[in-house]
């Protein structure tokens, strides 16, 4: 298991990503789990981000390179229900942060820095660029005008 993400509104309600296995889901806290993504290109999944303010809606995707999803992150609206394949233009993804109060703004950091989408991961444009791999970035929870990056060079 390379992810879990929990259900802000419900703590029994958590989301895990495995790797080979994609998502899958339980509602009872563990007791019992069901797969989400067997009918999408990639069963790598290494991390997850529940929206805080929509749990419905949760983002997921593969770091690595040769995961068949290619460049691109899943997404559901549904709790889970039915994803989305949401291409990206900057190679692989090695982070996601959700904005605190807006869903439809996040940011990704991946091997070309940190790029921005305020169309919830439709569009993307890049926002910083060091010169090296950007491993990490987050949104403060408390001021989503604030955001933090951790690169590696």
């Amino acid at each position: 298991m390379n992810a879990l993400a929990v259900d802000p509104r419900n703590s029994q309600v958590v989301y895990a990503g495995v790797e080979g296995g994609g998502v899958w889901k339980t509602t009872d806290g563990g007791g019992n789990w069901v797969p989400l993504t067997d009918q999408q290109p990639s069963m790598y999944i290494d991390f997850l981000r529940v929206h805080p303010q929509n749990p419905e809606t949760v983002y997921g995707a593969a770091t690595r390179f040769f995961s068949s999803l290619g460049p691109g992150i899943l997404k559901t609206t549904d709790g889970g229900g039915t994803w989305t394949h949401l291409p990206i233009p900057f190679g692989s993804v090695s982070s996601i942060t959700l904005h605190p109060t807006n869903s439809q703004i996040l940011l990704a950091a991946g091997v070309v820095g940190i790029y921005r989408s305020t169309d919830g991961g439709s569009t993307w444009t890049r926002v910083l660029w060091t010169g090296g791999l950007a491993w990490g970035v987050a949104f403060d929870p408390l001021n989503g005008s604030r955001a933090l990056e951790h690169f590696h060079v």
